[in-house]
């Protein structure tokens, strides 16, 4: 549990050298997780496909010429470890969704072995067993978080994937036999967790997985003789994970001020045109269109050598989210202006988030006049 203790510590250490909590981050992230595996006690059907009198199959000695054999056994599995690495992106389609793939690693050890039917030991007898069994999975998540504008967040999900089963040194403490094998196997996983958003950059979760895979047969040969063994993989999880967000806003740079020759003539008053979005969103309405055209037409009629668009949203969210919000807003106007036949260089674009609100109201009310771009044709 080293590795758990490790993930730990550092997730405290980012929370405290962060100092500012964050929303979850939008975009792409990166880290590694570990922590606790229970494979589920199983039974397991070993069958002997060829072997000749006096030859061992499945632990005991066969005396006659049979050409098929078997047992079945239970085995009792010791408490394991698990460690992988995951890719994801968060907000692909919408705020809430995360999908993801990974690369996780889970082995247990094996400590009993009950033979179920005999002869190999009595009937319903155990006895301490050595090796282990071993998972490499590879899987695609689904990911739903619940309260993505939170700090603290709750999800569930759902896998699929493939895993490669691997059966190292199996068998009785103290006896010859030796099992090895491996088999692949299609992989399924169910995730119930909890993610906390140190600050844009670094985010920690804990949750609960249980994972399967079809049942694997592992094929081997066995002194000599050719042994099958089939059964299950079903585990229980509790990983702790830590990763690294790529898609943290940066701020806009800073507007610089032009310079005004001497003792001008009176400037022409600005005109101000102002697109109006819906709630959370960044696509023009038809009366949005209707006003980008009218500021195009009114630069091109008066001869500006500048068009200034800025990006804003209400006050409901957080700065941080809202900082994005209107910058894609931004853009989405400056792309609609560019359409209309403005050129690009001409377009002066920024975007403040919640700053300077047309409307001023309390932090977190959803005001629509609040919810804008402003063209400005200086």
């Amino acid at each position: 549990m080293n590795a758990v203790r490790a993930l730990l510590i550092a997730g405290i250490a980012l929370g405290i050298a962060s100092g500012a909590q964050a929303q979850q981050t939008q975009g792409w992230y990166l880290g590694p997780q570990a922590g606790w595996t229970h494979l589920n006690e199983f039974d397991t059907n070993i069958q002997c496909t060829v072997f000749r009198s006096s030859e061992f199959c499945s632990g005991r000695r066969i005396l006659t010429n049979d050409i098929t054999g078997n047992d079945t056994f239970r085995l009792k599995m010791n408490a394991g470890f698990g460690a992988g690495l995951v890719v994801g992106y968060q907000g692909l389609w919408w705020q809430g969704l995360r999908l993801e793939v990974e690369g996780t690693v889970r082995s247990n050890g094996i400590d009993t072995i009950t033979d179920t039917t005999g002869p190999a030991f009595p009937a319903g007898s155990s006895t301490k067993a050595r090796g282990s069994i071993t998972s490499l999975a590879f899987m695609g998540n689904a990911i739903y978080d619940f309260m993505p504008d939170s700090v603290w967040t709750p999800y569930l999900g759902v896998g699929v994937g493939a895993a490669r089963i691997s059966v190292e040194d199996a068998g009785p403490s103290g006896a010859s036999l030796n099992v090895n094998g491996h088999d692949w196997q299609f992989a399924y996983q169910g995730i119930a967790g909890l993610k906390y958003a140190f600050n844009a950059k670094w985010s920690a979760s804990v949750d609960y997985r249980y994972f399967g895979t079809l049942d694997p047969t592992i094929s081997t040969n066995v002194l000599g003789t050719p042994v099958s063994a089939k059964g299950q993989y079903r585990t229980h999880n509790v990983f702790l994970g830590v990763a690294y967000h790529f898609g943290a806003p940066t701020p806009p740079p800073p507007v610089q001020p032009v310079a005004q020759p001497p003792a001008p003539p009176p400037p022409a008053a600005p005109r101000l045109f102002v697109v109006y979005f819906e709630f959370d969103k960044a696509n023009l309405t038809a009366d949005g269109a209707r006003v980008v055209h009218e500021a195009a037409g009114a630069f091109k009629t008066t001869g500006s050598a500048k068009i200034m668009v800025t990006g804003y949203t209400d006050l409901a969210g957080t700065q941080q989210y809202n900082l994005g919000l209107s910058k894609r807003r931004a853009d989405t106007v400056t792309g609609a202006l560019v359409k209309e036949g403005v050129p690009r260089p001409a377009i002066i674009e920024a975007w403040r988030g919640k700053e300077n609100p047309a409307v001023p109201t309390p932090d977190g009310v959803r005001e629509a006049r609040n919810r804008r771009v402003e063209i400005v044709l200086p």
